[in-house]
């Protein structure tokens, strides 16, 4: 299942040269700055779930491409800052409309399952314990 979404969403952004991952970090970073947060490498991988590796890649991605910057962390002499530039969020700002289509276009089909559907996805991550099984 996870496939077939994922590849509507790489179709979806394929013409603006983003990859998936790469809209995450964009706007878990954007979602950590909003919040005020000192936005590190290390709260974007535990925010997004993306292993550390992954991460390091698609933000030296996302650097090359002028979508993000780091800075020194004030304290923390081993992190980095990170933070969305301008064209970063304005790309982010493009890129959420279409994946929210992307999203009602492939989730839509569940119609009224979609509630049962989400504490399922719930119920498998962890984040509900199931009544039934206490």
């Amino acid at each position: 299942m996870y496939t077939l979404w994922n590849r509507q969403i790489k179709n979806a952004l394929r013409h603006l040269n983003i990859s998936h991952t790469q809209f995450v970090v964009l706007a878990v970073t954007q979602e950590l700055n909003d919040q005020g947060m000192l936005c590190t490498q290390k709260e974007i991988s535990d925010f997004s779930m993306i292993d550390v590796m992954t991460l390091s890649t698609t933000l030296k991605r996302l650097l090359e491409k002028k979508w993000v910057n780091r800075v020194e962390h004030p304290w923390d002499t081993r992190a980095k800052i990170i933070t969305n530039t301008e064209a970063g969020k304005n790309l982010l700002k493009a890129i959420v409309p279409i994946i929210e289509q992307v999203d009602t276009q492939f989730f839509g089909l569940l119609n009224q399952e979609k509630g049962n559907f989400l504490n399922h996805l719930k119920l498998l991550s962890g984040e509900e314990k199931d009544a039934s099984r206490e």
